[in-house]
C-alpha cells in the first residue's frame, strides 16, 4: 500500500492551527462569525455556516506539534471537541486523538472506508462510511 506523508502532514498543520485558535478570545466585531461553543471545531470548516473562520489569528510561524500515522490514508478533515480530534480513515477507522500531544484515545470500527469529516454536536460524534452507513458514537 502506497504511503501518503502528505495527507499526514496535513493533518499536523490542521491540528496546529486548531491548537493555536483554542483558548483564545473571540473576535469582537459585530460582523464576526460566532465560533462553536469553547472555540471547538466541530465539523467541516468550523461551525453550522461554514465560515472555516478561527476565534484568533494564526501564528506566523506555524509548525506540526504532533503527528498520528492512520493505518492507511486520511481522506477528510478532522473535528475537534473537548479536547479530542476526531478523524476518519480510509482503513475504515474513526480515530479519537488527544488534542494535546496525538495520544491515540480510541477507535471505532465502521465496514467501509471514511472519507468525510465527522462532526461532533452534544457528545456524539457523527460519520459516514463507503459501506453506506451513519454512524453516532458517544
Amino acid at each position: 500500500m502506497r504511503r501518503r506523508p502528505h495527507l499526514i502532514f496535513a493533518l499536523s498543520l490542521f491540528v496546529a492551527f486548531c491548537a493555536a485558535a483554542f483558548g483564545r478570545a473571540p473576535a469582537t466585531s459585530p460582523a464576526a462569525p460566532a465560533t462553536p461553543a469553547g472555540g471547538d471545531w466541530t465539523q467541516f470548516r468550523g461551525d453550522s455556516a461554514l465560515t472555516g473562520r478561527a476565534a484568533a489569528p494564526l501564528p506566523r510561524d506555524l509548525r506540526p506539534v504532533w503527528k498520528f500515522k492512520a493505518q492507511a490514508g486520511i481522506a477528510g478533515t478532522a473535528a475537534i471537541a473537548g479536547g479530542t480530534v476526531y478523524v476518519g480513515s480510509l482503513d475504515g477507522n474513526l480515530y479519537a486523538l488527544r488534542l494535546a500531544d496525538g495520544g491515540l484515545l480510541f477507535k471505532v470500527r465502521a465496514e467501509g472506508p471514511i472519507k468525510a469529516a465527522p462532526a461532533v454536536r452534544d457528545g456524539v460524534v457523527y460519520f459516514g462510511s463507503t459501506d453506506g452507513n451513519l454512524y453516532a458514537v458517544k
